[in-house]
């Protein structure tokens, strides 16, 4: 099974690059946070469920959900570093978004390998899409606190009552 699940996570990247076109023009019409927000934890989500899936053709449907995600997350990538950078580092920052984007996906599925060979593969995916989920929502509060100032103290207690649970 562990060979068709690397195989199926290539799949993921397949998807991934034929679909950043449509998922540019969401992120035109919608905004970039919000197309890189649901990316995240669209991706992270499906993510999870896949590593409770027993069949293999709704964990083939979950990996293209979590292609599209992805999709959605790094079209979104270009914008937001013009954005935030301005003129003069712009082309710094794009450069290191596709130097770092292709390494990290090249350590990505390696580091996962391993991952999985000590902790089991069920249990690398459950890891990796609650890291997702926890940047996610990290990224939805950082856009509420900086949109909605007036209620920034009572957002900052629900970020504390978060991570007092754990």
């Amino acid at each position: 099974m562990f060979p068709i699940l690397v195989n199926l996570v290539g799949f993921s990247y397949l998807v991934l690059d034929s679909s950043k076109y449509r998922a540019g023009f969401f992120a035109t019409k919608y905004g970039s946070r919000r197309s890189a927000i649901l990316g995240i934890l669209l991706s992270s989500i499906a993510v999870i469920i896949s590593s409770l899936t027993t069949q293999i053709t709704v964990f083939v449907i979950l990996r293209f959900i979590v292609g599209l995600g992805m999709a959605f997350f790094f079209s979104a990538g270009v914008t937001l570093i013009t954005t935030y950078l301005g003129k003069r580092a712009e082309g710094t920052g794009i450069g290191l978004l596709n130097s770092f984007q292709a390494i990290g996906g090249i350590i990505g599925i390696f580091g996962w390998i391993l991952v999985a060979d000590v902790f089991g593969w069920r249990l690398s995916l459950i890891l990796s899409g609650i890291l997702g989920v926890v940047i996610g929502l990290m990224m939805i509060f950082s856009y509420l606190l900086r949109h909605d100032p007036g209620q920034r103290f009572r957002y900052l207690i629900y970020v504390r009552y978060f991570f007092r649970a754990f």
